[in-house]
């Protein structure tokens, strides 16, 4: 019995193995094209350090390390955004991937380098705070609305304050992100409409006038609007 039970084992650790060979291979191909394979070997030993702290599959690690590369994260640094990712979906109760997701969706959109992803985590833990939304509906949704926020120049705590005080007066998370997105392509691309209106309350609707007040003075200037405005 204890023959055949160490048996079990043995050929589970080998089918282990031999699964995480093949998944470090697809990062390598993203290693490979970048010219990094060196950090390969370090990959290894923290992708197993990492699933043994956090309690995650090194199934969910590799893949969240390969979409981190693949999202222009750079090699040396690629292994501390995974870090960051997966504590952060350990404390905000989803997964690797959607933090790592919206991670490099924000340091993408604002040009901020991977040294920030720790920040950035801080930041969008404390938009859960203010607002009324959990970490994995805030992490789904944000990179819907960080690239155009980023493109109007709509600061980072500005988009997620934002964020914060739509949901904190009860729209649900994707449907604040969604509203949010529309009203900042408002800016972008106005209509004869829409200018008039904006007229009506004093200021002229374009990204100059948005960068300058940014989305706190947008909504002191919509506190006198009417309902057709």
């Amino acid at each position: 019995y204890l023959a055949y039970k160490t048996l079990g084992v043995i050929k589970q650790s080998v089918k282990d193995f031999a699964a995480f060979e093949r998944q470090m291979a697809n990062v390598s191909t993203m290693l490979y094209t970048q010219g990094a394979m060196k950090h390969l070997p370090a990959y290894k030993r923290q992708i197993r350090e990492l699933a043994l702290e956090f309690g995650e599959g090194t199934d969910t690690l590799s893949k969240g390390l390969y979409d981190l590369l693949s999202a222009s994260i750079d090699a040396s640094k690629a292994m501390d955004v995974l870090t960051v990712a997966s504590r952060s979906a350990q404390a905000g109760l989803t997964t690797t991937a959607v933090a790592g997701d919206a991670l490099t969706s924000i340091l993408n959109s604002y040009g901020l380098s991977a040294d920030y992803a720790g920040k950035v985590a801080s930041d969008l833990f404390e938009t859960v705070q203010r607002g009324k939304l959990v970490f994995h509906d805030l992490a789904e949704n944000i990179g819907k609305v960080s690239a155009d926020a980023a493109s109007a120049g709509v600061s980072l705590e500005e988009m997620l304050a934002a964020v914060a005080t739509l949901t904190r007066g009860g729209l649900r998370p994707e449907i604040a992100i969604t509203a949010l997105k529309a009203a900042i392509n408002t800016f972008r691309k106005p209509t004869e409409e829409a200018k008039q209106a904006a007229a009506e309350l004093g200021f002229e609707l374009n990204t100059t006038s948005l960068r300058a007040m940014q989305l706190s003075g947008l909504f002191k200037k919509l506190e006198t609007a009417s309902d057709e405005q």
